[in-house]
């Protein structure tokens, strides 16, 4: 008997073990959910700034032709 009822007592901590790991394994995914929402956002945010930055170029790109073509006509203007 008494092997028998360590054959019990270390199948039942072996189903205790088993049932602490389907837990961890739980919230492991949603930690994952969590992490996968959070990096989505991270990314939409990314995606936002990028076209502001894109944007913000574009302009600065205009200001750049628009003061080269001030310049020259400042020169020829200049010469008058």
């Amino acid at each position: 008997m008494k092997n028998e009822d360590r054959i019990v007592e270390l199948l039942a901590e072996s189903l205790k073990k088993q049932d602490v790991f389907v837990e961890e394994m739980k919230q492991m995914r949603g930690d994952i959910s969590e992490m996968r929402g959070g990096i989505g956002r991270v990314v939409a945010s990314v995606d936002a700034l990028t076209d502001i930055v894109k944007a913000w170029m574009e302009k600065t790109r205009k200001i750049d032709d628009l003061e080269e073509r001030l310049r020259k006509v400042e020169e020829k203007t200049s010469h008058l």
